[in-house]
C-alpha cells in the first residue's frame, strides 16, 4: 500500500517562508533583518497562490523565499550586528552604573564592519556596477545636500559630499557629460560612463525640512551600501584616466583667503575648478575626450562619436565667468575648466580681458565691459544640449530667455510648424539661430513679406472655393450613408465608455482589502438578489395585466 502524501510538503508551501520564520530562523530583529536584506538585495516575493503557501489560511503576510534566507544565515555581516546590539547593551548598562571609563573604552572599541566583499559579490564585473550608478549617484547627492541634523549622521553626510565631488570631476576630466536639465526638483545629468547612458538628479541647495513620513534608518542604510559602491566606481574611473585616487590638487593653493588651512583640500576640491593629480606626479597630460580621440564615424557609433565630438568642441574658445549667485557645482560641471567670480578655485578677477562670456542672473544697467557678452545661466545649459555655442542674444540680461524643456524627450521636425506646440519647443528644436534684427527692419524685406502674405491670402481663397464645390457634390452621395455612419459611431462609443467603466470598476475591486472584499461580495449579492425579485414581480404582473 502506498504511503498518502500530506497537504503542503511540497510546491510552493516548501518554497516560500513568512518574515516572522525568517526572523526566528536568523535570530535577528526586524530593524537588523531590514538591514542585512537591504545590503544583499533581498525582497520579498509574491507567491502565485497565498492559501497553498499560507497551509490554507489567508492571512496577510510577507513571504520570502526560502534559498534566500538560507542565503542570508551565512553572512558575516550579521554577526557583527549582533556584536553591535551586545555592545550597546554593555555601554548602556556601564552608563546606568555611572563607570565612564567603561563607556570610553567601549566607544573605542566600537565594532565595525565593510561591505567591500558584499559590492564583489552583487557586482563581480565593473559593467553592472555601472547599470546600477543612477540609484547610487540619485541618493549620495541627495544625502550631501541634507542639513546636519540629528536624523543622519554628519560623517555620511560629508562621505556622500566628497565622493559625489570626486565623481563630478571625472565628468569634466573625461568630457562625459551629454545631456542636462534645469527644474523645479534640482538638476538633471545624462553622462556616458564606459558606454552606458547614466542619469541622475541633484537637489537645488535649498534648506530641506526633516520629514515625518520618511524613515531616514533605511535611507542610511542605503547609503551605506551606495558609497561603498561608489568609492569602487570612481577608483576604476579614476584608473581608467590615469588620475591619482583619492585625487589630490596638481597645484599648491593658498587658503589664506577663503578657508582655513585644515579645509583648503576640500574647498578647492570642491571648486570643480582645479586640475587633478596624475600617477606619474604632475598634472594631467592631454584629454582623453579630445575629438581626435573619438572613433572614426564609419563604424557602428557614427552618431554618438559626432555628438561627442561636437560637444567636446562646444567648450573651446571661450572663457566663461560666473557671478557669485550663479556659480555651483552644477555650473562648473557643466563648463569644465572655467573660472569663478568669487570663492575658492578662482583664477580670473572680473576684468581680465581673456573673460569672453560672463553669466548674470540679473540687469547689470551700465556696469558692463566691452568684448564681452553677458548672458543668462539657461544659456550654458542650451550650449550643452545643442552641442554648440548658441547666439547670445537671446539669453540678455533682463530679457525672457527661450523655453528650457526637457533634452530627453524628442522632438520631431513637424512640431516646429505647429503654433503652440512650436511656442513650447527649446531653442535648438524651433530654429537653427535666431533672425537679425537689422535685417527685419529693412523696408525691402517688409515689403516682400507683405507680398508673401497677399499670395498666401489669395492662394487659400481658391483652396477654399474649390473644396466647397468639391463637398457640393459629393453632399447628395453620401446623404444615404450619413444616418448609418452616424449610428454606428454613436454605438460604439456607448459600448466603449460601458467597457470602460466596467474595467474601472473590476480595478476598483481588486484595490479594496481582504477585510473588505467579503462584505463587498455580499453587498453585491443582495443588491442582485433584490434586482431579480424585482424583475419578477414585474413580470408577474404583466402576465395578470394581459388576462384581464
Amino acid at each position: 500500500m502506498t504511503k498518502m502524501k500530506k497537504k503542503f510538503t511540497r510546491g510552493e508551501a516548501t518554497t516560500f517562508i513568512s518574515r516572522k520564520q525568517a526572523l526566528k530562523r536568523l535570530q535577528l530583529s526586524l530593524n537588523d533583518f531590514r538591514r542585512l536584506c537591504i545590503l544583499k538585495g533581498v525582497y520579498p516575493q509574491e507567491p502565485v497562490n497565498r492559501r497553498r503557501v499560507n497551509k490554507g489560511s489567508s492571512t496577510p503576510k510577507v513571504y520570502y523565499h526560502l534559498k534566500d534566507i538560507q542565503f542570508l544565515g551565512h553572512e558575516r555581516v550579521m554577526q557583527k550586528l549582533r556584536d553591535i546590539k551586545a555592545h550597546l547593551k554593555k555601554a548602556k548598562r556601564a552608563k546606568e552604573r555611572g563607570e565612564m571609563h567603561t563607556v570610553d573604552r567601549l566607544q573605542r572599541n566600537f565594532p565595525a564592519y565593510t561591505l567591500d566583499h558584499i559590492i564583489r559579490e552583487r557586482y563581480p564585473a565593473f559593467e553592472d556596477a555601472v547599470r546600477d550608478l543612477d540609484d547610487c549617484l540619485c541618493l549620495c547627492f541627495l544625502f550631501s545636500r541634507l542639513p546636519k541634523e540629528r536624523g543622519v549622521p554628519v560623517e555620511q553626510i560629508r562621505l556622500s559630499a566628497r565622493l559625489t565631488v570626486q565623481f563630478l570631476h571625472w565628468v569634466i576630466a573625461a568630457r562625459a557629460l551629454r545631456k542636462v536639465f534645469v527644474s523645479i526638483k534640482g538638476y538633471y545629468f545624462e553622462a556616458d560612463v564606459n558606454g552606458v547612458s547614466v542619469v541622475w538628479s541633484v537637489p537645488h541647495q535649498l534648506g530641506l525640512h526633516d520629514p515625518a513620513d520618511v524613515d531616514f534608518k533605511i535611507l542610511r542604510t542605503f547609503n551605506d551600501f551606495y558609497t561603498t559602491m561608489l568609492g569602487f566606481v570612481n577608483y576604476r574611473l579614476y584608473s581608467s584616466l590615469g588620475l591619482a585616487y583619492p585625487p589630490a590638487l596638481a597645484n599648491e593653493v593658498d587658503p589664506s583667503d577663503y578657508c582655513q588651512t585644515g579645509e583648503a583640500h576640500e574647498e578647492f576640491m570642491a571648486s570643480l575648478n582645479q586640475p587633478l593629480l596624475s600617477r606619474r606626479g604632475g598634472e594631467a597630460e592631454g584629454n582623453p575626450a579630445e575629438p581626435d580621440d573619438f572613433p572614426d564615424e564609419e563604424a557602428e557609433g557614427a552618431e554618438a562619436a559626432s555628438a561627442a565630438r561636437r560637444k567636446a568642441r562646444a567648450s573651446s574658445g571661450y572663457s566663461l565667468l560666473c557671478d557669485s549667485p550663479c556659480g555651483g557645482e552644477p555650473m562648473q560641471a557643466i563648463s569644465p575648466g572655467r573660472p569663478v567670480l568669487s570663492g575658492p578655485g578662482s583664477r580670473y578677477p572680473e576684468s581680465d580681458q581673456r573673460v569672453t562670456h560672463q553669466i548674470v542672473d540679473r540687469p547689470l544697467g551700465d556696469s558692463r565691459l566691452s568684448g564681452r557678452a553677458y548672458v543668462q545661466p539657461q544659456w550654458v545649459f542650451d550650449c550643452v544640449n545643442s552641442g554648440s555655442l548658441l547666439p547670445t542674444g537671446d539669453f540678455a540680461p533682463g530679457l525672457p530667455p527661450p523655453p528650457h524643456l526637457s533634452p530627453f524627450a524628442a522632438y520631431s521636425a513637424d512640431d516646429a510648424d505647429g503654433g503652440d506646440e512650436a511656442a513650447q519647443l527649446p531653442y535648438s528644436a524651433t530654429r537653427s539661430a535666431p533672425p537679425d534684427p537689422v535685417e527685419l527692419r529693412r523696408p525691402s524685406a517688409a515689403a516682400e513679406l507683405e507680398e508673401e502674405d497677399d499670395y498666401e491670402a489669395e492662394d487659400a481663397a481658391k483652396r477654399e472655393t474649390a473644396a466647397a464645390d468639391a463637398a457640393q457634390v459629393g453632399k447628395q452621395q453620401k446623404k444615404q450613408k450619413k444616418p448609418s455612419v452616424v449610428a454606428e459611431g454613436t454605438q460604439r462609443r456607448t459600448q466603449d465608455a460601458k467597457q470602460a467603466a466596467a474595467e474601472e470598476r473590476r480595478l476598483r475591486e481588486m484595490m479594496l482589502p481582504k477585510k473588505h472584499k467579503q462584505l463587498y461580495k455580499k453587498m453585491v449579492f443582495s443588491r442582485k438578489r433584490q434586482a431579480r425579485e424585482s424583475a419578477q414581480l414585474a413580470e408577474k404582473k404583466q402576465k395578470r395585466q394581459r388576462t384581464a
